[in-house]
């Protein structure tokens, strides 16, 4: 499991978005493991920047590229960022993936974020994700909390 994600990390580091590493990316994002891919992401970052607020927005870029070659991928892991820019209370981080998850049109991310919010514990951030799910695709973008 370790030597797939250090595979899955150095892929997206490397910006290699082949068929091949959108695959393996999707099979830890099912298995459970995409929140554990992201922690290795930041951990790897945080090796070459100073801050945990830096390597969090180089992870972001990661992600941001990978949208280009498969964007229900990429916002499944950028999910994984929200409570960790909430945290460091970088909201710019956190509108950007709500704009990402906003304009993502696709089911598989829809379970997902069910399934996040199903299992979320802090009220606001459970009606924030339910109001994601719902209001998807509506409107002029997603509703601040």
């Amino acid at each position: 499991m370790q030597n797939d994600l250090a595979e899955a990390v150095d892929a997206i580091r490397k910006g290699v978005h082949k068929e091949s590493s959108v695959d393996l990316l999707n099979r830890i994002i099912s298995r459970g493991d995409g929140p554990e891919l992201v922690s290795e992401l930041i951990a790897i970052e945080r090796i070459s920047h100073m801050t945990d607020e830096e390597a969090v927005s180089h992870a972001m870029r990661h992600l941001e590229a990978l949208e280009q070659a498969s964007s229900d991928t990429a916002c499944m892991l950028m999910t994984s960022l929200w409570p960790i820019a909430g945290d460091l209370f970088m909201h710019h981080i956190w509108d950007a993936i709500d704009l990402y998850v906003w304009h993502c049109d696709s089911e598989r991310l829809t379970s997902h974020l069910k399934r996040i919010a199903k299992t979320e514990e802090d009220a606001g951030q459970r009606r924030h994700l339910e109001s994601l799910i719902q209001e998807r695709g509506k409107g002029s973008g997603p509703e601040q909390v």
